[in-house]
């Protein structure tokens, strides 16, 4: 009997979603209709009005903007997160609200703030959104973003454009957060052609050709050995002969792992 009901709330999950994604397609197509028609000169209006066709598409090819906020009061006794997907014009689209209890924000502004962005993208996949933007004003996740995009953070103090240093960061950063920036700092310096990511399909982990061959002329392979639980290969030039070589990788999935809880093997 469980099971059934299980499976009814699924079947109800599922059509909602569905609902939710032909209602955003249809508010979509409209306004892009409503924006085409307002285009279009009074006198051109005239003659060929009624041949203006309301564009149709599938949700999916549209770009969005998804917004994400959490709050807790000052005295962390309620909090509250929402989302709002407006398209590319910043018309809004969709949005939805929730407020959380004492046990699900724990008083902790940021664990809301990151549970918010989780919904946002829970709900963008759920419509089948391809291209969005995400919108956020916590500047931990600005920073976050930055250095898994190779940035490195800037002086806090305004109008001061210096970037800080790798040594200087090491104090105040966690050790995630230092080794991910090191990271960055490290794949951002290897030329375009040099550069080679890991094969396996969930990692986005970056090596270069000279770090993955080990030294130059050396027949034994790779010289470094890396932390690495998978191995593939490569092609290596050697003595006018190209051969393949095997070559350690760092998965690289274990902060995945630590940021979705799923155990990615």
């Amino acid at each position: 009997m469980e099971t059934m009901k299980l499976h009814e709330q699924q079947i109800l999950s599922e059509a909602e979603m569905e609902r939710m994604r032909l209602d955003l397609s249809s508010q979509v197509q409209d306004r892009a209709f409503a924006r085409q028609v307002a285009a279009v000169p009074e006198e051109e209006w005239r003659r060929t009005g009624n041949n203006l066709k309301r564009p149709r598409g599938e949700v999916s090819s549209y770009r969005f903007r998804v917004y994400v906020k959490g709050l807790v009061d000052k005295l962390g006794m309620t909090g509250g997160m929402g989302v709002a997907i407006c398209d590319q014009d910043d018309g809004l689209v969709f949005e939805i609200s929730k407020g959380l209890n004492a046990k699900e924000h724990e008083g902790n502004t940021e664990l809301v703030e990151l549970k918010a962005l989780i919904e946002g993208l829970h709900i963008a996949v759920a419509v089948d959104l391809k291209k969005i933007k995400i919108v956020s004003d916590n500047p931990l996740l600005y920073q976050y973003f930055k250095l898994h995009q190779g940035v490195l953070p800037k002086c806090p103090h305004e109008n001061c454009k210096s970037k800080l240093k790798l040594d200087t960061c090491k104090k105040f950063l966690t050790s995630e957060l230092f080794n991910i920036m090191s990271q960055s700092v490290k794949e951002s310096s290897i030329p375009a052609e040099e550069k080679i990511y890991c094969p396996y399909p969930r990692c986005s982990t970056l090596f270069s050709k000279a770090e993955l061959q080990g030294s130059k002329g050396n027949s034994a392979g790779v010289t470094k050995q890396l932390d690495a639980d998978m191995s593939f290969a490569i092609n290596v030039e050697q003595n006018g002969e190209t051969r393949s070589q095997p070559a350690l990788v760092l998965s690289g999935t274990n902060i995945i792992s630590s940021m979705t809880g799923i155990d990615i093997k």
